[in-house]
């Protein structure tokens, strides 16, 4: 769908419909003081008509017209970008993991049950397994565990060191399906920019995925896109 029809995608990407539809989304979530900014952030977007995508965008955008069968995400959180996939593939198997270390980001971080309650609260059908603790030991054992899983979608946006996100890519780029996207959030993040690494996995894994950025919107998103050929 996307290597083929790249431009077109990207444009629909960013286009009104889908900053709508992606903010239709995040207005169902329970909000906190960080959510209620970026509400405002996708309203003001819309306001000005301009093209505008981020990491919530790719996600509902690719959920809704693929459907798919198996999402990953590190760096859940209060499950703001997992309801894009929750809400718009409900019966996609989502496996998340986060150390949910609270307070983050000087707010409550209120940990996995909160996550199952919201995603179950928005319709999601399908199975859901939240995984605690640090990815540098709970995504390889996971991993092990189901040596023969790919997934369709998988999210980047957990440990943001450096040597922890190029990690996080190292491990998760392997098991992602033909013609299926890895994403990575915080690019343009004034206080945690990982371009840098985002720019050394590509250099790493050229031959495998086909790369888009954005370092203009939000704090700046990656989609590599499995090479089917």
């Amino acid at each position: 769908m996307v290597t083929a029809n790249a431009q077109e995608w990207l444009h629909e990407l960013g286009g009104p419909q889908n900053v709508s539809d992606t903010l239709d989304t995040l207005r169902q979530l329970t909000p906190d003081r960080w959510h209620v900014l970026i509400v405002e952030i996708f309203e003001g977007k819309l306001q000005l008509g301009k093209p505008f995508w981020e990491l919530c965008c790719v996600l509902n955008l690719f959920a809704r017209r693929r459907a798919p069968a198996k999402y990953l995400e590190i760096g859940v959180r209060r499950g703001k970008s997992m309801a894009q996939v929750a809400c718009n593939s409900r019966d996609c198997d989502i496996t998340g993991f986060d150390a949910w270390i609270s307070p983050y980001a000087h707010v409550e971080n209120p940990g996995p049950d909160f996550v199952a309650w919201e995603m179950q609260r928005l319709g999601h059908r399908g199975n859901l397994e939240l995984i605690s603790g640090d990815t540098q030991k709970t995504l390889p054992q996971f991993l092990r565990n189901h040596p023969d899983d790919l997934f369709e979608l998988a999210t980047i946006d957990g440990d943001h060191s450096e040597e922890g996100a190029m990690r996080d890519l190292r491990n998760v780029a392997p098991r992602i399906a033909s013609g299926g996207l890895l994403l990575f959030d915080d690019l343009t993040n004034p206080n945690c920019p990982l371009a840098g690494v985002w720019k050394h996995f590509q250099k790493e894994c050229h031959a495998d995925f086909v790369f888009y950025q954005n370092l203009d919107d939000h704090q700046g998103t990656g989609i590599a896109i499995r090479n089917p050929f």
